[in-house]
């Protein structure tokens, strides 16, 4: 059920006012008040009635343009999502921030171009319950120096594996570091550094992988490069709230909320503002006291957008312009599984 805190707000705003100034209202502010009671008392019902459950409404109604749908197949870094026409890599960050498995099926919408590498979006449309064999295997063990080479030692396979000196440069890591080294069966002289823990042990890594589990985290089947790990505040929406955190959350946004109801000179709006990274105004749900917010952002040099719409999907095409120079209109893939975004890992 939508919050009734802010109509009872502006209610008390509105007696508080009458009492304070008491004889010294013109005739036109008295009606003016009269009048803006009256319609907070017709929106009252609204607010206190249920919302629907399937308020949250799917992206797009079409398919985007340039899509590509398929199976995902694990490599020793990253992947590759196989289209029918076309090939799309997703590299390592995204593979693990959704937990994608072998045979999932995943989309990748292309979001355009950033240092001459293709964005996407990578969107989980299902889980493969069915396990397909992985070739892949992964190795997790302290990066070692040893007669001038880098290279790892499994107590497993109680094996060593030496490791491309440039990729241990490029990725800035140093000895004793905690990492993944991962190849295809059959093809271990290919083994590459997959990743890098902030853990320093093994067993400090067993204690932090038994922390995420216990910890209830948002589900995050959507991964946007131009919102994962950004805080994102939405100015208004008062009815969709919860419709808003779960499309942001679901993309690894942080959601951040101000009511559109709010008056006065909005010092709580403005330190919102200056700690966000994006700020989306809903035009449709906010009243006409509320503090130039546009102006704060101008002031903080935050990027903001305009939502008419009182339903998430609107503002990600808006969002996505802001942050990406180039959104071709028109985008042809190559079979290629070099990596679509700029990240190391």
């Amino acid at each position: 059920m939508p919050s009734i805190e802010p109509v009872n707000q502006v209610m008390e705003l509105i007696k508080q006012t009458r009492e304070k100034f008491h004889g010294q209202l013109s005739p036109e502010e008295l009606v003016s008040l009269s009048t803006l009671e009256k319609s907070l008392e017709q929106c009252r019902p609204l607010f206190e009635r249920p919302l629907p459950e399937t308020v949250l409404i799917p992206d797009d109604e079409e398919e985007p343009e340039g899509r590509v749908t398929g199976p995902f197949s694990r490599l020793a870094k990253g992947g590759v999502i196989y289209g029918e026409d076309a090939e799309v890599f997703m590299p390592e960050i995204w593979v693990r921030k959704l937990g994608v498995e072998q045979g999932d099926w995943l989309a990748a919408d292309p979001l355009g171009t950033l240092h001459d590498s293709m964005l996407y979006e990578f969107t989980v449309l299902e889980r493969h319950n069915q396990k397909d064999k992985c070739k892949r295997v992964a190795i997790i063990a302290p990066l070692l120096y040893h007669a001038g080479e880098w290279m790892v030692f499994s107590e497993e396979e109680q094996t060593t594996l030496t490791l491309n000196p440039r990729e241990v440069r490029s990725l800035g890591l140093q000895e004793g570091d905690l990492i993944e080294v991962a190849y295809l069966e059959g093809d271990i002289a290919r083994a590459r550094i997959a990743w890098k823990f902030e853990e320093q042990t093994l067993e400090e890594r067993a204690e932090a992988k038994t922390r995420q589990a216990e910890k209830p985290r948002p589900t995050v089947d959507v991964a946007d490069p131009l919102l994962s790990g950004r805080r994102v505040l939405v100015v208004g929406a008062d009815l969709y709230k919860e419709s808003f955190r779960r499309m942001f959350e679901r993309r690894g946004a942080c959601l951040i909320w101000e009511s559109g109801f709010q008056g006065g000179l909005g010092k709580n709006i403005e330190s919102k503002v200056r700690g966000t990274d994006i700020v989306v105004i809903v035009t449709e749900m906010m009243s006409h006291r509320l503090p130039d917010v546009e102006a704060m952002c101008r002031r903080h040099k935050k990027p903001y957008v305009y939502a008419p719409s009182k339903v998430p999907p609107g503002p990600f095409g808006r969002y996505r312009k802001n942050f990406v120079p180039y959104r071709p209109k028109n985008v042809k893939h190559k079979r290629s599984s070099q990596s679509c975004c700029s990240f190391s890992l």
